[in-house]
């Protein structure tokens, strides 16, 4: 088992913040982001752990030798959404966690032996620009895309969302593995169109016939995905708040 962590992105909307630092090395309490994945990940016992940089990629040396991660340099990084990042990682996709590199987990709540292809999932209010996730009996039926396309910028929803944390056994990975070779040119680094501003996530949200996925539910309160200043301030927040307090659900 290992684990893949997808930090190459530029983080645009953090503005001044990511114009100095990558948005994964953002810290939230002293602590940044991406070294509290890597922590929660080897507490379980998860020390094989990739990362796919790319925009000011020089300031994620020092994982290699503080946390022994082996980093993977992502050229187009500014071209092509993370799709490519996952391309670049087809050949140690098995049986593997697949990150987003700017989701600050809480709480630990990673499994330890996960044999089913898993999408870790939260319930959030007044929710905008998500993927929301339904199932029935832990068990994924639909994926929802919520976004400017399909909804008005006055709505906003309550859902199961996407956290950025998904472990992918050994057959599912063979079949996301199959899916990146088919939608990028084999013997170049072009992205066929339609595909080049997606989310690797796009390829399961097309082919949902092709796996079965089951759902790992956490609290609203164990992960924050930071996107925004107003992300990173009620994360920070939050976070005070839930140590204080702990919520976690089990």
């Amino acid at each position: 088992m290992n684990a893949i962590i997808l930090a190459a992105g530029k983080g645009n909307r953090l503005h001044q913040l990511t114009k100095d630092i990558p948005k994964p090395l953002i810290s939230i309490n002293g602590t940044p982001i991406i070294e509290q994945q890597i922590s929660f990940l080897k507490e379980k016992g998860i020390s094989e752990i990739f990362v796919v940089v790319g925009y000011k990629s020089e300031y994620f040396e020092y994982l290699t030798r503080k946390h022994d991660v082996q980093l993977i340099h992502n050229p187009y990084y500014e071209k092509y959404n993370n799709i490519f990042s996952l391309f670049l990682c087809k050949e140690i996709l098995n049986d593997s966690y697949i990150i987003e590199g700017d989701s600050f987990p809480t709480r630990n709540f990673f499994l330890e032996s996960p044999t089913e292809s898993t999408y870790f999932t939260g319930k959030k209010h007044g929710i905008l620009n998500e993927w929301i996730l339904e199932f029935e009996n832990k068990i994924l039926q639909k994926i929802i895309i919520c976004d400017n396309r399909n909804f008005s910028s006055n709505d906003s929803l309550d859902g199961f969302i996407m956290s950025g944390f998904s472990f992918w056994n050994k057959s599912d990975s063979a079949i996301i593995k199959k899916l990146l070779e088919k939608v990028i040119r084999q013997n170049s680094t072009f992205v066929i169109q339609q595909y080049e501003c997606q989310y690797w996530d796009y390829l399961i949200y097309e082919n949902m016939e092709s796996f079965f996925i089951k759902i790992h539910e956490v609290c609203s309160e164990d992960w924050y995905e930071i996107d925004t200043l107003l992300d990173l301030n009620k994360a920070i927040q939050s976070y005070v708040n839930y140590n204080l307090t702990p919520k976690g659900c089990f």
